[in-house]
């Protein structure tokens, strides 16, 4: 097979593989009866060992900023987590899980952290290292080869009028 098509079903594969946890993800948080912007608030939080910022939260899953504030209001009003300011930082604010938030993630979060874990205990040491080895080459690639697409100002011609 000529490499440029077997590049492209490899990509296609790999794309499908993203598409397709991005779903069993999607399905947890169905399940939990949660938008999945509030979904992963939670997750994070519980994770973070029940306290983190906004920031922090936005940062790690490339959410915008009125995305995770409008889910930790939402989440915030059901109970679950509760805000203050950050000692450190008095423009930041720290979310924390409430007793209620706690016994929620206790029951819908700890059993998807519990299935990542076996997950990758089953795919041993030299599989996780795969993974993560090939992944994180994966973004620095992906980060230079678009780097001209992404500082440009019109990376992608969206101010030309397409002949209209």
């Amino acid at each position: 097979m000529e490499e440029k098509m077997l590049i492209e079903e490899e990509l296609a594969d790999y794309n499908h593989i993203f598409k397709e946890t991005g779903a069993v993800y999607n399905e947890l948080a169905r399940l939990s009866s949660l938008p999945t912007s509030e979904y992963w608030v939670l997750y994070y939080l519980f994770a973070s060992k029940g306290q983190c910022t906004q920031k922090d939260i936005c940062d790690q899953y490339c959410m915008s900023k009125q995305t995770v504030n409008t889910a930790q209001k939402h989440l915030e009003s059901k109970g679950y987590l509760r805000r203050r300011t950050d000692v450190n930082d008095k423009r930041s604010k720290q979310m924390m899980l409430t007793e209620k938030g706690h016994a929620f993630a206790n029951e819908r979060i700890a059993p998807v952290l519990k299935a990542e874990n076996q997950v990758f205990l089953r795919m041993g040491e030299a599989g996780r290292r795969q993974l993560i080895e090939g992944s994180r080459l994966y973004l620095k690639f992906l980060e230079q080869e678009t780097r001209d697409l992404i500082e440009s100002e019109d990376p992608l011609g969206s101010n030309h009028n397409n002949g209209s």
